[in-house]
């Protein structure tokens, strides 16, 4: 998992267990707003969690419009998706991703480990 990676061990990683909690978080003192404006999501990478996309929605755009987030919804080019993984996990102070296992199908471990923050 992404949270054990080597090149986080300084920093604060952790799973959340509901987006509904990752929002209340987001609407508390203003030092978590801040490390949080600057997020990123994957959510349904593989195409096949259409009822999690659809119900995910409006907590996205409210996310995208409030604190500037961007993301992918969606199947696409597993490439793609994993380069833009890398690259937010690099630059956003939060990245959410919902779908299946890990996300090392998009990015292996292996360069999770090599990414430097």
């Amino acid at each position: 998992p992404f949270e054990c990676a080597a090149s986080f061990r300084d920093k604060s990683i952790s799973r959340m267990p509901s987006l509904a909690f990752v929002l209340d978080r987001l609407s508390r003192p203003a030092e978590l707003v801040e490390q949080s404006s600057s997020g990123a999501y994957i959510v349904d990478p593989r195409g096949d969690l259409a009822a999690t996309r659809e119900a995910m929605q409006p907590t996205l755009a409210e996310l995208t419009e409030r604190f500037g987030w961007s993301g992918i919804e969606g199947a696409g080019q597993v490439s793609e998706q994993g380069q833009f993984l890398k690259r937010m996990l690099g630059e956003r102070g939060t990245v959410l991703f919902c779908g299946h296992g890990s996300g090392e199908d998009l990015l292996p471990r292996e360069e999770v480990a090599r990414l430097s923050r």
